[in-house]
């Protein structure tokens, strides 16, 4: 996942600056590629629809972080 720092400024998108959306960005690779699933969704909002295309076993829609936790476990 590469996030360009000059892509997200204060006032854009979801409230957060430059710093704060790589910070997440690389929280999110970095609990990915330890395959900690806790952390990945703890940075979801619980209200989450995560939609997974494919054959394979996180395919179709789920609706919520529990939903998605339970999918990836």
């Amino acid at each position: 996942m590469a996030v360009q720092q000059d892509e997200l400024t204060e006032g854009e998108g979801p409230a957060m600056g430059s710093t704060t959306a790589l910070r997440i960005a690389r929280q999110y690779a970095d609990a990915v590629s330890a395959k900690d699933f806790a952390t990945v969704t703890g940075l979801f909002a619980d209200d989450i629809v995560w939609h997974q295309p494919g054959d394979n076993r996180f395919f179709g829609s789920h609706r919520g972080t529990a939903a998605i936790g339970e999918s990836a476990a």
